[in-house]
């Protein structure tokens, strides 16, 4: 599953984009992200339909599951079916994606540039968008471009001159300097057609071939584009130790957040202490000295059967967790054009940062009082600010900015990050269960993984690119996707749109424009700047 699921997560992503048009290319990334809020909770909705089939067909809770050893051996065998017809569940809709992959041609971009094989390209992209009329094949030579083959496979030369088909307009040549003055970028050169045309490089040399040695110190080190990557890796990362720090998926923190009481007492005044069914033996007496077993998770409902658990633990999630998160993920489906997707990205840190600690400090004000559905509140509205911030925006933008060859690498092991990013949490939040024993520890918990939060802010902030930019039609101010072309270019292609990327970059530019205003300011008096 780690590895299905790992795989999934780029492939998915790049698909995606590189299949969308530019304007509605977030907008489908976000959709395929909300199906995993949505997917989570149809898992509980399946287990909990399962679990309500199994009690009519074998009365679970009248054998008292957990609470009485009389039918042991019957609960064990139902509880045993229901995870595996769970889990088996589970199959279906990878069966279905599978099949569906079957049909799903290689994307026009990919064949094009990285397979080159632009007569593939063409086929499969007039397959899902159609042919504009007089467009066909024939408009590749057959001999290929430059004298090379148009059928060229996999492991060939990763190019396709562009330029070939504007051969007869005149090159515009460009030398630039990034707006600190110290960064010199390579000479380019267009075509006549202006910033939408893809920058070819001045020589007609075709590009190295994918990943070799010469390619990736040419794109990530000379080019600067390691900055992108470390940009993608970290916001991921921090977001998913803040995210699984949080704990949710261990049943126990979320009844404990639920608790408006304290844990009940185990003795001889709880009514489960002997058993209610006839010839039957009470589990309950045990607890007394071994504490209670691994499936209550709710302390203050000690009587609760195994049923009664479960059914509690679906409710909780959903409520919780599911319904905030696909609202989160909807909302942004929504807004995805309507906001700028980097300086949104840094802004929702900030937020999720703050409201961790609101509901940290809350968490400490309420815990296992009546008021304790207030933490349950800011815990939901957490998981609606992730999945309408950061956790999908972390998602979308490894899968625009890199160029095509390294897309899918890149997005990978920005993921990657983000699952090492949740080893880390995990080993976190059991380091201060094991260490500090209060009750509230779970308040400390939100504390401290606020604090991430916002490191995350940083590197978004510093080391991603702009994926849009704004243009002004008709007397308003709309934003605009870059096309995946552009944005494939890297940091050459930004500078020329005047943007800064590495913290370096960004605070040489603080300082100068803090200069500019002391020189600017009269008060201020000569030869102290």
């Amino acid at each position: 599953m780690g590895i299905g699921i790992g795989a999934e997560y780029p492939l998915s992503a790049v698909i995606t984009s590189e299949w969308s048009s530019t304007q509605s290319r977030a907008t489908m990334l976000s959709s395929v992200f909300m199906m995993q809020p949505i997917g989570q909770a149809l898992a509980q909705l399946v287990g909990l339909f399962v679990l309500l089939g199994f009690e009519r067909s074998h009365n679970l809770q009248g054998m008292r599951c957990g609470l009485d050893r009389l039918h042991e051996e019957e609960c064990k065998k139902a509880l045993d079916g229901v995870w595996r017809i769970v889990i088996g569940s589970g199959a279906v809709p990878a069966l279905l994606a599978i099949i569906f992959r079957f049909f799903l041609f290689d994307c026009g971009i990919y064949s094009l540039e990285v397979r080159n094989k632009p007569r593939m390209a063409l086929a499969n992209t007039q397959r899902i968008y159609g042919a504009p009329q007089g467009a066909g094949l024939e408009a590749f030579p057959s001999g290929g471009v430059n004298g090379r083959s148009m059928s060229g496979g996999v492991g060939g030369q990763n190019s396709f001159p562009m330029n070939q088909f504007v051969q007869n307009q005149a090159p515009t040549t460009y030398q630039t300097t990034s707006p600190d003055g110290n960064h010199v970028a390579p000479s380019y050169r267009t075509n006549g057609l202006g910033d939408g045309m893809h920058l070819a490089s001045s020589s007609q040399q075709p590009m190295p071939v994918q990943f070799s040695r010469e390619d990736l110190h040419n794109y990530f080190i000379r080019d600067g584009n390691w900055a992108y990557l470390l940009g993608t890796a970290a916001t991921w990362f921090f977001l998913d130790v803040s995210f699984y720090g949080m704990s949710l998926d261990n049943r126990g923190t979320l009844s404990t957040m639920w608790a408006t009481t304290t844990p009940t007492k185990i003795d001889d005044s709880l009514e489960c202490w002997t058993s209610s069914l006839r010839g039957g033996n009470s589990t309950v007496p045990d607890w007394a000295t071994d504490g209670l077993p691994v499936w209550s998770t709710d302390a203050t409902h000690p009587c609760n059967t195994i049923y009664d658990v479960l059914i509690e633990q679906t409710k909780q999630y959903l409520l919780t967790v599911s319904l905030a998160s696909i609202a989160g993920s909807a909302c942004f489906v929504i807004f995805a054009n309507r906001i700028p997707r980097r300086q949104w990205l840094t802004a929702s840190f900030l937020v999720l940062a703050g409201f961790f600690v609101i509901t940290g400090c809350v968490y400490y004000g309420v815990h296992q009082q009546k008021g304790a559905p207030a933490t349950v509140v800011f815990v939901a509205i957490c998981h609606f600010m992730f999945n309408f911030g950061a956790n999908t925006l972390t998602f979308i933008i490894p899968a625009e900015i890199f160029p095509t060859c390294y897309r899918c690498l890149c997005h990978g092991i920005s993921a990657a990050a983000g699952k090492l990013g949740s080893l880390v949490a995990v080993l976190v939040v059991y380091g201060i269960n094991q260490s500090y024993q209060a009750e509230n520890r779970q308040g400390l918990i939100f504390l401290l993984f606020g604090s991430v939060a916002a490191v995350g802010a940083i590197f978004s902030w510093a080391y991603l690119p702009d994926s849009q930019r704004r243009v002004e039609y008709d007397g308003k101010s709309y934003l605009e996707s870059k096309t995946l072309e552009e944005l494939g270019e890297g940091r050459v292609k930004a500078r020329l749109g005047g943007e800064l990327v590495t913290i370096e970059e960004k605070w040489d530019a603080i300082k100068r424009r803090k200069r500019g205003s002391m020189r600017s300011d009269p008060s201020v008096p000569d030869g102290t700047i």
